[in-house]
């Protein structure tokens, strides 16, 4: 189906906004390309072989690839060339595979919100957040979704990945939890913390239990802006609908 979805999309000039969704069963090796495009949703079960014409209006674009193909490895540094231009840009990987970057990450100068599902159990999970991070100088939003819980790095390996310049704008952080465990990942949310000159606000979907429970290392923890603040759950709600 690859060609004829690809002849559709091009042969409809004033496409704004284009959904793909529950691709589950489809290896459609299509080329998505649109010159007035400003919204994309790709929502695959496989990579299905598909990639990036011509978007030079996209602003928006969430992609969400849940498993790759058999054997199949894709390059998520050619896949996301394609959209590096975005202001917002959703990323989901696949929450049991391992993930690639063959070639090296796109400059996102635009970048401005970043949303993110992930595995923290998985050293190439991490390393590709902060991958994007470095390539994202201008985002000032985050939000992460802890698809499968558990650190397999230590503070000296997260620290080790930051670089000079990196999250040089970033504001607000959004951690969403594993819903089972209600695991986060204290490290990480430390590192932004005392990295980040013009942070703002952390927000985190759990509650803190007791006067011993992990979460207050947050509220301890050295800060790198004056104006940052921790938001637990009782105020998470109230804050993202303003």
């Amino acid at each position: 189906m690859g060609e004829p979805l690809r002849a559709i999309i091009r042969g409809s000039p004033l496409l704004r906004v284009l959904s793909l969704d529950d691709l589950w069963d489809s290896v459609f090796d299509c080329v998505i390309e649109s010159p007035n495009l400003h919204s994309l949703t790709l929502c695959s079960g496989y990579d299905g072989d598909w990639s990036f014409g011509e978007l030079p209006c996209l602003q928006n674009a969430k992609i969400h690839v849940s498993h790759f193909l058999d054997d199949d490895e894709l390059d998520f540094g050619v896949c996301l060339a394609g959209v590096a231009h975005v202001r917002e840009l959703t990323f989901f990987s696949p929450p049991d595979d391992d993930v690639h970057i063959g070639a090296t990450l796109p400059t996102f100068y635009n970048l401005k919100s970043l949303e993110l599902a992930m595995r923290f159990n998985a050293i190439d999970h991490i390393l590709l957040m902060f991958s994007l991070l470095r390539s994202s100088s201008n985002l000032e939003k985050l939000k992460m979704e802890i698809q499968k819980p558990e650190m397999v790095a230590d503070w000296e390996f997260l620290n080790a990945q930051w670089t000079d310049g990196m999250c040089a704008n970033l504001q607000i952080v959004e951690i969403i939890s594993d819903p089972i465990r209600q695991w986060l990942p204290i490290s990480f949310m430390k590192l932004v913390l005392s990295k980040a000159s013009l942070f703002r606000t952390l927000s985190v979907d759990v509650c803190l239990g007791s006067q011993d429970d992990p979460l207050n290392e947050l509220l301890t923890c050295r800060r790198a802006s004056d104006q940052a603040q921790v938001l637990f759950k009782v105020q998470l709600e109230r804050f993202w609908n303003l």
